[in-house]
């Protein structure tokens, strides 16, 4: 599995895709923190095989139960990045896995010899930043420890032996600075938990959604328009002209 894609914007137009493979490997070091690893590439544009994308997988603490997934790039002068996936990480499949996901009416969903599960968030198909595989072994947990809400695809690609887990968005130009220079904003967090996926949301979920801003009040705390508690009942139409 290649761990990153990366859709690219030049200043005439240009939209190449991009992947490790597409790159040169100029291999791997440990960070300045002592607890991450930096993999780097580098990728040919603007006719230079210098520019540098860089993976960055972390351990915030000895006994860390979650690894954290960052990404940042350097491009010429006038090219962005408008679309990423990553971190793209397979694990073995276990027998009995099956999807869950913050979607519609329910939790767990069933997972295919092909084909994915996708969580849009924010939207009524992914209320919270997260999706998960379980099995009776236990979870693999795929989040986003992103405070500002931002939108994001969050899948599950499936194959008969491996489970593939795969954050996509589409990235703000705001992300690339005046001189080239591109950072996710957020980590993606992943981790494995032998416990129940209800355990495991309570354990890694639930502490950050409560220390975000849309989390951090409870339901009697907010102020809620009077009319919206009102309504006796809500209705959301779909293909309705």
């Amino acid at each position: 599995t290649e761990p990153w894609k990366l859709t690219l914007l030049g200043p005439k137009g240009e939209t190449p895709t991009l992947t490790p493979r597409l790159a040169k490997y100029r291999g791997a070091s440990l960070g300045e923190d002592g607890r991450s690893l930096v993999f780097e590439w580098t990728i040919f544009l603007e006719n230079e095989d210098k520019w540098p994308v860089r993976a960055i997988v972390r351990l915030p603490e000895a006994g860390s139960e979650l690894s954290q997934w960052s990404l940042s790039a350097q491009l010429p002068k006038g090219w962005v990045i408008s679309q990423l996936e990553y971190p793209c990480i397979s694990v073995s499949r276990h027998e009995g896995s099956k999807g869950i996901m913050s979607v519609g009416y329910g939790a767990e969903y069933p997972l295919g010899d092909s084909g994915m599960i996708s969580s849009t968030y924010p939207s009524c198909t992914g209320a919270m930043q997260l999706i998960l595989s379980h099995s009776p072994k236990g979870c693999f947990y795929l989040s986003a420890d992103d405070r500002n809400g931002g939108a994001k695809w969050l899948q599950i690609r499936c194959s008969s032996s491996a489970l593939t887990f795969v954050q996509k968005l589409d990235t703000s130009f705001g992300w690339t600075d005046a001189k080239g220079n591109f950072e996710l904003p957020w980590n993606a967090l992943f981790g494995f938990n032998p416990g129940t996926w209800e355990e495991t949301v309570l354990r890694w979920y639930r502490p950050f959604a409560l220390s975000c801003r849309w989390g951090e009040k409870s339901i009697l705390e907010r102020y809620i328009t009077p009319w919206m508690l009102d309504a006796d009942v809500w209705i959301r139409p779909q293909d309705v002209n």
